[in-house]
């Protein structure tokens, strides 16, 4: 794979260069159909620590934006606001400004506060919380927790 720069790049230096403008620059001249397999694969890692960089800087950005909302001298903070009020102003803002869900929104201002939720940080003294629930959970509710107003024993709902 030879990249169109001076000098030309290639897979090697690829897989060495480091994330930004310049590795951005690189992976927009590749011809991904006529690489071979290791080319490729060098190819989605270089993509993948590009991605991962843009990406933090994006959540600095979004931590910006929320230092400067709840700022007590110029931001909202000053004109009365709570905590409350500004989080939901700066998780619409940020929902608007990057066309996300409000929960996805919310997910990016929260991780920038340092935030996120307690799996994603590993839990309390680095363990993972297997109290949570998770996507593909088997396990049937109970008739307390379907919400039907019994409170039984924990018997499965049928």
């Amino acid at each position: 794979m030879t990249i169109q720069q001076d000098p030309p790049l290639s897979w090697e230096d690829l897989a060495e260069f480091p994330p930004g403008p310049h590795l951005a620059f690189a992976l927009t001249g590749v011809d991904l159909v006529g690489l071979p397999d290791v080319e490729l694969v060098a190819v989605m890692v270089a993509a993948r620590r590009q991605t991962s960089w843009t990406q933090s800087l994006e959540l600095a950005a979004v931590a910006e934006l929320s230092r400067r909302r709840h700022d007590q001298e110029r931001g909202l903070g000053a004109r009365g606001m709570g905590n409350l009020q500004i989080n939901d102003i700066v998780v619409d803002e940020v929902a608007l400004t990057l066309t996300l869900t409000g929960t996805a929104a919310a997910g990016w201002v929260c991780r920038a506060a340092g935030r996120g939720p307690a799996r994603d940080r590993g839990g309390a003294g680095g363990r993972a919380d297997r109290s949570a629930p998770r996507a593909g959970d088997r396990r049937r509710p109970t008739r307390g927790e379907a919400g039907s107003g019994h409170q039984g024993r924990g018997r499965p709902v049928r």
